[in-house]
């Protein structure tokens, strides 16, 4: 809880619920360079569907231990099964190597 005694809550999407300014993220993923998703199935949706905004040639990220549903990204797809916490530092030095 804040200092003022309201609830806290992440930045993050919870089942069920919708996707704050959809239309304001699928702009951005239009305009991506590349995507980096973290922490999800690719199974909920309208979340889920971002990844088939993004332009054919770039690349998508995936970081998560579970089995991600994958089979529609044509895009060129790196998969990091790890948790974030082991993922993350994983990807940021793949990135630093190939994008120097």
């Amino acid at each position: 809880t804040a200092p003022d005694g309201s609830l806290l809550r992440p930045h993050i999407v919870f089942f069920g619920e919708a996707v704050p300014v959809f239309e304001q993220a699928v702009e951005v993923a239009r305009t991506a360079d590349i995507l980096v998703v973290v922490g999800t199935s690719l199974a909920v949706y309208p979340a889920a569907s971002l990844v088939r905004y993004v332009r054919p040639e770039i690349p998508i990220y995936v970081v998560d231990p579970g089995n991600p549903d994958t089979a529609g990204i044509r895009n060129p797809l790196t998969v990091i099964r790890k948790r974030a916490a082991e993922g993350l530092p994983e990807l940021a030095e793949m990135l630093r190597r190939n994008y120097k």
